[in-house]
């Protein structure tokens, strides 16, 4: 098993063929491109909502 994959937190490449995204390993169907797509959208949106955006300062 390869370990210490970079951005991931404790995941071991263990087999293939292993899906990552943004860290977060897929472990659905591979051949169900519906349950992929909700997958990283999910992902996705979970970053999106996490990510803080700077708060912007009073002009005077």
């Amino acid at each position: 098993a390869v370990e210490e994959i970079p951005d991931t937190e404790g995941v071991q490449l263990t087999g293939t063929p292993l899906v990552l995204v943004n860290g977060s390993v897929y472990v659905g169907a591979l051949d169900d491109p519906k349950e992929f797509a909700q997958f990283v959208l999910t992902i996705d949106s979970d970053a999106y909502y996490q990510t803080s955006s700077p708060t912007p300062t009073p002009t005077p």
